[in-house]
């Protein structure tokens, strides 16, 4: 086997795990830095999607550098079930957007109850991905940790 493939899979694996990780910080410290009570809700609101989209996409980017396989000797390896949560955590919320998107499009007259089902459901898959991959991180840190 070449030996820069195993060295192009760790740098790909840390450098898209820490722009990932990154970004994901960069976005929740700018969702809890944002005024609340200004004269003009509209801008905060949009200033709390905008750090919100970058939080949960940072998210994504974090699972999938981490899922990046790696051969024996070098990277960050993970178990099976750690393995299954990274992919919940870029899956997910990615599953999750998509979906309501799509639903809305296809249903777009929903009564009260079926809009709130449906808002919570696609709450409830976003938020799951990022725990997911949170889960999976403290997992492996309490692996290392142990030895």
């Amino acid at each position: 086997m070449n030996e820069t493939v195993p060295r192009v899979r760790q740098i790909l694996q840390i450098a898209l795990g820490a722009v990932g990780g990154a970004i994901a910080t960069l976005g929740l410290g700018g969702m809890a830095t944002v005024p609340f009570l200004t004269e003009d809700g509209f801008a905060s609101g949009l200033a709390i999607l905008f750090f919100a989209v970058h939080a949960f996409g940072g998210f994504v980017l974090l699972s999938v550098g981490l899922l990046i396989p790696q051969p024996t000797n070098v990277g960050i390896h993970f178990t099976a079930g750690q393995r299954r949560l990274l992919s919940w955590g870029a899956i997910g919320p990615t599953v999750s957007v998509l979906g309501y998107l799509i639903g809305i499009d296809v249903f777009p007259n929903l009564s009260g109850l079926a809009q709130t089902t449906t808002v919570g459901l696609f709450a409830m898959m976003l938020l799951s991905g990022p725990v997911a991959t949170l889960v999976a991180i403290g997992l492996k840190l309490r692996s290392c940790s142990v030895r």
